[in-house]
């Protein structure tokens, strides 16, 4: 399918992709951790972006995810930077081995259950992607 373009920070329920799941006292998934459902909602984002050499010149380059949900993985130039969990807290990656003058693409992958999810239960609804500043 096409690509849609959705507003970072957001949850990609509020754009009408799955569905928001309400919880107070029990988990919304199967209780068996730390694995979780192997239906696992996905969302992929990506970003194209030019840089010039000169800013490479400058020293590191560092990338900084202030809150994602629930887990994800990054990838720059089409290479594995890292992973992130633990949706209330800053993830944070240093971008620049993967960086190079031009044009840069970074790509998320976005998993809506981790085995952080069993941690994350509480009174709140369940929603997924990257839902604070990057």
């Amino acid at each position: 399918p096409d690509a849609d373009t959705v507003i970072v920070p957001s949850n990609w329920q509020m754009h009408g992709y799955d569905a928001p799941i309400y919880t107070n006292v029990t988990y919304p998934i199967t209780v068996n951790p730390p694995f979780v459902p192997t239906e696992n909602p996905t969302g992929c984002y990506s970003l194209t972006f030019n840089i010039n050499e000169s800013w490479l010149q400058e020293g590191q380059t560092r990338i900084i995810f202030d809150g994602v949900n629930s887990a994800f993985h990054l990838w720059c130039n089409g290479r594995w930077v890292g992973y992130g969990q633990d949706s209330r807290l800053p993830s944070e990656f240093d971008l620049s081995a993967f960086l190079r003058a031009g044009e840069n693409r970074l790509a998320v992958m976005v998993l809506r259950w981790s085995d952080g999810s069993y941690l994350e239960d509480q009174d709140m609804w369940r929603m997924s992607g990257i839902f604070r500043d990057v």
